[in-house]
């Protein structure tokens, strides 16, 4: 991961990548702009490439909704498209947003 206090140029001189610094709104974008044909169609690459659990086979997990499914495949959609738009061959990513913020303000008091 890299932080705002990384030297951008010194680690594309000694990696020999590119990096990008993108906003979390550019992936909010794709999410939303993700069509009913793609999520059919990322739905249908999630059923070929994995074997969905049923619930019950791990004792701690929530069983798997179709909502469940539907917003994995939309974020998936949204993520090809900010790789595909930025030419992007790897991610890293740390977001830490007011939902965080507030439960660690909680914490101290």
């Amino acid at each position: 991961m890299l932080d705002m206090y990384s030297d951008f140029t010194a680690v594309s001189g000694q990696l020999g990548s590119h990096i990008e610094v993108l906003e979390i709104d550019d992936l909010v974008a794709w999410v939303r702009g993700a069509t009913d044909q793609q999520i059919h169609d990322k739905l249908a690459e999630f059923r070929a490439t994995f074997d969905l659990a049923d619930a019950g086979i791990d004792p701690i997990a929530a069983p798997l909704t179709q909502e469940d499914l539907e917003w994995s495949a939309r974020a998936a959609v949204g993520l090809d498209a900010l790789a595909r738009d930025f030419d992007l061959s790897a991610l890293a990513y740390y977001y830490r947003g007011l939902g965080a913020t507030r439960m660690s303000r909680s914490r101290r008091a």
